[in-house]
Formats: C-alpha cells, structure tokens, sequence
C-alpha cells in the first residue's frame, strides 16, 4: 500500500480528485439554477394596456382579459429580444427602414424656442446678404429622383462638402435665366434661399432638386425687415432645427469611423 502511495499517477489521480470536489462545491450547479433576463412590467405598462384595450372595445378588460393581454405583451417582448440576440433586424429591409425613421425622428426631437424680435433683427443684420435684392447668383442643384431618396439623402447632406456631391453647378446667374433653365417656381424659390444651406425639394422643369446657393455674385440694396420679417423667422428656425440635429448627428459621429477594405 506504502508503495502503491509513491506511484506518481495515484498522486495525480487524488490531485484531480480534490479539485474536482472543490470545484462541484463552489461552481454553479449547470442545468439548475439557469440565468434569466428579468422583463418587468409596471403599473404604467399594464395600465397602458388597459387603455388600449378601452380605446379598440369601449370597454375595460376582464382580469382573465387583462392577464391575457399582460402575457401576450410579455411573450412580444421575448421574442423581440430573441429576434434582436440573432441580428434579425439586420437583415430586414422593412425594419431597417422603420428604425431609420425613428432616429430621423429623435435628431429633429429638439425645437427651438419661439425667437424674440430682437433675435429675428439680429439674424436679419448677419445674414443681409439673403434677404438683399440679387442680380447675379451661383448655385449647386442635385435632382432627387423619388421621396425615398430623398429621405435616405437628408440627413447625409452634411457629411460632405456641398462640392464633393453630385449636383449640377450653375455659375452667375440672373433671375431671368433661372426661369428659362429652370422654370417660374423655381426661380421664385431659388431667389428666397439663404445661403449656405441645402433647401427643402424644390420643383424644377427637370424634376424634384435640392438646392444650395454658393455665392450672390451681384447684389443690389437689401430689403427693409419689414417686407422680409416672415422669411426672417421661418430662415431662423430653419438654421436652429438644424444646427441642433447637426450637433446631435456629430455627437454620434464621434463613435464611428468609416473605414475601407482594399
């Protein structure tokens, strides 16, 4: 037996022995105690449900109802978090869109507050050049071929340089050669942009276009506040809606990079 003690596989063979006891006492039983993600309903969740289920029937539920109804929003959520653990909504056109559209929805979350007349005046001195009489004018024009485009384009519009997109230039133009290229409508938009930013869709001979005004070539005497005070105001929103979604948009930005693959 004293023998059998000094053989070196016996020694490792109670080594392993007591690791293993060891490691049955402190590890987690597997199969046992499995972990679960906890998905908790509130008050204000189950609540909800009972409004909604009042505003489809005009009525409140039952409690069998309700708890129906708790379970069922209960397995939604089970499987939308399975769904999200495979990288399903990766794949799918129609939930990429949707999503898309949310965020859209939460950069433009923030309004500006209603301007003063004094902060109107003063965006009305920094910017005299937009609301001056032009003669001349140069401006980029990038035709939109559907509303889908459009909105998949928006919000990349200020990812890179005005000149690095593939819009059409027009150099020194008068207001009349803006109508005969471009049509009525279009010169009487193009005429009331400010500079500097890219316009709502615009309607042209040749199509829906985005517009963006590079320079005032010639300019004549700017107009007094008065006549242009409503374009004033609508100019302000404009340039703080999107100063904030640009800030949000950079923010974000700022976790990313674009990287290429040879």
């Amino acid at each position: 037996m004293k023998r059998l003690f000094k053989e070196p596989l016996v020694h490792f063979l109670l080594f392993g022995g007591v690791v293993f006891l060891y490691y049955q006492s402190v590890a987690p039983k597997e199969n046992s105690q499995i972990q679960k993600k906890a998905i908790t309903f509130t008050k204000y969740d189950i609540k909800e449900s009972q409004n909604d289920f009042y505003r489809k029937t005009h009525r409140q539920p039952t409690q069998k109802e309700l708890d129906l109804l708790v379970q069922n929003a209960f397995l939604q959520d089970v499987l939308l978090s399975e769904a999200y653990a495979l990288g399903l909504e990766k794949e799918d056109a129609t939930i990429k869109k949707r999503l898309l559209e949310k965020m859209e929805l939460l950069l433009n979350q923030k309004q500006p507050k209603e301007p003063s007349e004094t902060e109107l005046k003063n965006y009305y001195r920094k910017h005299l050049e937009d609301y001056s009489q032009k003669e001349h004018l140069s401006f980029l024009l990038m035709q939109i071929p559907s509303q889908e485009h459009l909105q998949e384009l928006q919000t990349s519009l200020w990812l890179l340089p005005p000149k690095k997109l593939p819009a059409k230039s027009f150099r020194n133009l008068t207001p009349k050669e803006i109508e005969e290229q471009l049509g009525k409508l279009a010169r009487q938009k193009i005429l009331s942009l400010p500079k500097g930013v890219w316009s709502e869709p615009i309607y042209t001979k040749e199509g829906n276009a985005l517009v963006f005004i590079t320079a005032y070539d010639k300019l004549s005497k700017p107009l007094p506040f008065e006549r242009v005070e409503y374009r004033v105001y609508n100019d302000y929103l404009r340039f703080k809606r999107q100063k904030n979604k640009k800030e949000k948009l950079q923010k974000i930005l700022k976790r990313y990079e674009l990287r290429y693959e040879d």
